[in-house]
């Protein structure tokens, strides 16, 4: 005889995925290897991080020279904005290489400087800080077109104008040059033979 069974059909779970790949063998045709491309993103971020550690610190003295030359001539008060495009001058005239008088005032400032506009831009500003008139937006702005115009002719070649986009003398205090040449001076006085 034969034994028949009921017609009931028992669930059998399918294997899951993750006991599928352990199970898999590793040298199968259809995996892909990404570890060139891992290697290529590690040269590539090794790379800019080197670049970045040569070309970040010229690029943080472009950028604070733009941050301040900006709030100087976004200043709320035209007077305010006309005294910041003198410091802005002088800042222009130090990165350049040249050196104001310390204890002068600002047309003294500008024969010492030599420029063709410098004493028209001290006139300018002495008025717009000592007059009851005060300054108007647009004497602001014609000064500071003044002002970009001189920061460009105390730089004649290409090699000056990065020279004095890169330097660092517009920030350093004008006392702590003068005290620092005037030690240097004294030393080499002292190391002369009598």
């Amino acid at each position: 005889g034969t034994e028949v069974r009921p017609d009931n059909v028992d669930e059998v779970e399918p294997p899951k995925p993750a006991q599928e790949d352990a199970a898999a063998s590793p040298d199968r045709p259809d995996t892909v290897d990404l570890g060139w491309l891992w290697a290529s993103v590690r040269i590539v971020g090794i790379s800019l991080g080197a670049l970045l550690v040569v070309v970040g610190p010229f690029l943080a003295i472009l950028a604070a020279k733009a941050i301040r030359r900006r709030s100087r001539r976004g200043a709320d008060e035209p007077a305010a904005r006309i005294v910041g495009g003198w410091d802005e001058y002088l800042d222009a005239a130090a990165d350049a290489g040249h050196r104001a008088p310390a204890a002068a005032t600002r047309l003294e400032v500008a024969g010492a400087l030599g420029q063709d506009a410098a004493p028209g831009l001290a006139v300018a500003a002495d008025r717009a800080v000592f007059s009851d008139g005060g300054a108007t937006a647009d004497d602001a702005t014609e000064f500071w077109r003044i002002v970009d115009a001189e920061r460009t002719a105390f730089t004649a070649t290409r090699w000056q104008r990065v020279r004095a986009a890169l330097s660092l003398r517009s920030f350093v205090p004008e006392g702590l040059t003068r005290s620092s040449s005037r030690a240097e001076r004294s030393r080499t006085e002292r190391s002369r033979p009598a």
